[in-house]
């Protein structure tokens, strides 16, 4: 029975900690790359259609969200954990790269809207 408590201590320490970790280093790349590739989209549409898209805030924007995720990778493999201090540092970083990518995601969505419904002028 104390083996049984502790092969699942040990499979409840990994699961909620170096697996969730790694999950959540992955998924921030995920999505930064998955904003850097919408911003390349938007940039083929200014280019393809003359029509300023601001495609770079779209591209540059998710740096923040790069940033915080080898952040996090750095201070996991160092400690194990984000410092107070870090924690504040990156969720700010975050917060202004969801802000702009919001804003040039519903800039591009206004151009690509107005070029698919009244075509080219």
């Amino acid at each position: 029975m104390e083996e049984a408590r502790a092969l699942l201590g040990a499979f409840t320490d990994f699961l909620y900690f170096p697996l969730t970790t790694f999950l959540s280093i992955a998924g921030g790349f995920l999505l930064w790359l998955g904003f850097f590739l919408v911003g390349l989209i938007a940039r083929k549409y200014e280019v393809t259609f003359a029509k300023r898209t601001n495609w770079q805030f779209l591209a540059l924007a998710p740096s923040g969200i790069l940033i915080y995720t080898i952040w996090q990778g750095v201070a996991y493999i160092q400690r194990g954990k984000f410092t107070v201090t870090e924690q504040w540092i990156n969720y700010i970083l975050v917060l202004i790269s969801g802000v702009f990518c919001l804003w040039g995601a519903y800039a591009f969505r206004k151009v690509a809207e107005r070029i698919m419904t009244k075509g080219v002028e």
